[in-house]
């Protein structure tokens, strides 16, 4: 039995109207939070989906320029025997990408 204003009403699920309404806002406040993580995961996903899609493509160049502008000086022990420095000069000439 339920009192309403001045009335008794003997409906007994009156009260289950209030205490759904409240569940029905916190399931849908919960969608609603659970729908927007849900887009932002995705959409950060996507972000860096294309950023590893752009620098893949502009890997080569990148790595182009680098060879290019990389300069190497090495500098060999004053006890070394002229044989292995010719040695070690040969082997340099003959290794890939070397640019005179």
């Amino acid at each position: 039995m339920r009192q309403f204003g001045g009335e008794v009403c003997f409906l007994p699920f009156a009260g289950s109207f209030y205490r759904m309404s409240k569940q029905k806002k916190k399931i849908g406040s919960r969608v609603f939070g659970s729908k927007l993580t849900a887009i932002l995961s995705i959409s950060l996903v996507l972000l860096l989906f294309g950023i590893m899609i752009i620098i893949g493509l502009f890997a080569k160049d990148l790595s182009d320029t680098a060879k290019e502008h990389i300069r190497l000086t090495l500098v060999l022990d004053d006890n070394i025997k002229d044989v292995e420095r010719i040695s070690f000069e040969q082997n340099l000439n003959k290794a890939p990408g070397r640019i005179n």
